[in-house]
């Protein structure tokens, strides 16, 4: 993005970005300042560069374009290096550029390579600061699938019998259609928050909606009508499930006893 970022104060070293390149790989952040500060607050170096960039390798920083000014105890500039038209290795710089934007970074707004790319760079970072960041990277590959579950829930409402099935079929579409956008943002707001597993909260409300499209579907293929999510109707399912045991086993239970000679 084009507006100054701020570096926040990591190892005593704060400073401003004006240009944040979305993949940094290729790319060099812009119109860098950098400022090193001593535990107790002097202000020690500053750097100025029109570019920079990180060494994924090694870690080191890379400044081009630019000047250095280091400050004696009293704050008073000692000496002044340009390397204007060079570039300016610096070791020792532990942060990482996802570490100093870690704070303005949303998850949402990342695609997979560059999701992948912090958390491998952030491993260190707490888990409630990267749980949105697994949470979206489970959830890039299962959006997808949303799309197949989405298409077994509609295909089998899609089937009428009558001319006033079919509005009761839109009916039904549009209201499943709501509890799917509403669960699949539930999930994924549990998964940000640390609170369910990444891989569940991305993956449950597929799993979840692939089991309504498959009993959706077993009624359509036996041409039978969709049972209505009543209480009466869960009464007559559980009534009916429990008289078929109770048949098996008094079947079971009066069998004669066979004898063979």
């Amino acid at each position: 993005g084009r507006r100054r970022h701020s570096l926040g104060r990591v190892h005593h070293r704060s400073g401003f970005v004006a240009v944040i390149p979305y993949d940094l790989s290729r790319n060099r952040m812009e119109i860098v300042e950098v400022f090193q500060q001593s535990p107790d607050g002097h202000l020690l170096e500053a750097y100025y560069a029109k570019k920079a960039g990180w060494n994924k390798e090694n870690g080191d920083w890379l400044l081009r374009n630019g000047i250095k000014i280091t400050f004696d105890e009293d704050g008073i500039e000692s000496s002044r290096e340009n390397f204007e038209g060079l570039d300016l290795w610096i070791e020792g710089w532990r942060e990482t550029p996802w570490t100093l934007f870690a704070d303005e970074l949303e998850a949402e707004d990342l695609g997979v390579p560059a999701l992948t790319f912090f958390l491998e760079s952030n491993k260190s970072l707490p888990q409630r600061k990267l749980a949105p960041f697994h949470t979206h990277s489970w959830y890039r590959w299962s959006l997808p699938w949303g799309c197949l579950v989405i298409t077994l829930v509609a295909a089998p409402l899609g089937v009428v019998f009558s001319r006033r099935g079919v509005l009761g079929g839109v009916a039904a579409s549009v209201f499943i259609a709501a509890l799917f956008v509403f669960f699949d943002k539930f999930f994924l707001t549990l998964g940000q928050s640390g609170k369910v597993s990444p891989a569940i909260s991305a993956w449950l409300n597929n799993a979840v909606f692939a089991v309504v499209g498959g009993i959706l579907l077993y009624f359509r293929a036996r041409n039978k009508e969709v049972p209505k999510p009543t209480i009466d109707n869960f009464k007559k399912l559980f009534s009916r499930s429990g008289h078929e045991q109770r048949v098996t086993t008094s079947t079971r239970s009066g069998s004669p006893d066979l004898e063979f000679s």
